[in-house]
């Protein structure tokens, strides 16, 4: 099981100074705070050293979304990846 949350400001960190209309507001969450909470599971299964498959399937439920006061949404989704690793013979000394 896995749960991840995230939450995104609307500022830019390459600003210096933060425009006048965010004064007097953490400067960390600029804006209207868009917060993400994903509940999913996530797993792996490796037979051999050279060979493996992955997966993250869940939810995610987004509040504020587009930084949008009041917009919400849920969404369904599954990340999965395999992998194979190959080992090529070096030639020439280390």
């Amino acid at each position: 099981p896995r749960a991840v949350l995230l939450r995104q400001g609307e500022g830019d960190f390459r600003d210096s100074v933060p425009g006048n209309s965010y004064l007097g507001q953490p400067a960390l969450f600029l804006g209207v705070v868009e917060r993400t909470v994903r509940l999913s599971l996530a797993g792996r299964y490796q037979p051999a050293t050279y060979l493996w498959l992955s997966w993250d399937v869940g939810s995610n439920f987004t509040r504020n979304l587009g930084h949008s006061a009041g917009v919400s949404q849920s969404a369904f989704e599954a990340v999965g990846e395999v992998g194979v690793r190959l080992d090529f013979p070096r030639t020439g000394p280390r």
